[in-house]
């Protein structure tokens, strides 16, 4: 009996320990820094990683909606190009390069540009989302329109 309480006790405790080590990207803002990285990407089923000959790096590329917004469509072992933050062997994107196109994720300090307004007034959030948002769809377009203000 006092082996079995030992056993579960041992199985909550690596439990714990496993979920409060998860970092996400905010953890990786919060303590890297900036650098650009090239290589190549595979991914795991959940997960993409950016592989070089030194090092595997998990990609912390934020909500599958942001990505689709953008048109980022992602596909293992093509070459991609990141400047964000890095720690330990997790990045944060910044901006990325891949398949001859830039996708921005983060403004200057850091912040994800699919993120809401937040606590207080925020209507600088919504006025560089749309910001990006009319500069990505005019480069997508390939002309200097905004279509989306034309409706």
């Amino acid at each position: 009996m006092k082996s079995k309480i030992i056993l579960i006790f041992t199985f909550i405790l690596l439990a714990s320990i496993s979920v409060f080590s998860y970092m996400n990207g905010k953890d990786v803002i919060d303590k890297g820094n900036v650098s650009e990285l090239t290589g190549v990407l595979t991914n795991d089923g959940s997960e993409w990683y950016l592989e070089s000959s030194s090092k595997k790096m998990l990609i912390h590329l934020g909500p599958e909606f942001y990505r689709d917004e953008m048109g980022l469509k992602l596909e293992e072992n093509k070459s991609i190009d990141i400047t964000g933050y890095v720690y330990e062997d997790e990045i944060t994107p910044i901006s990325v390069k891949y398949d001859g196109k830039e996708y921005i994720f983060r403004d200057n300090d850091g912040r994800p540009l699919w993120a809401g307004k937040g606590r207080g007034n925020g209507n600088y959030r919504d006025n560089e989302r749309n910001e990006f948002r009319k500069n990505f769809n005019n480069q997508r377009m390939g002309n200097h329109r905004n279509f989306q203000n034309q409706k």
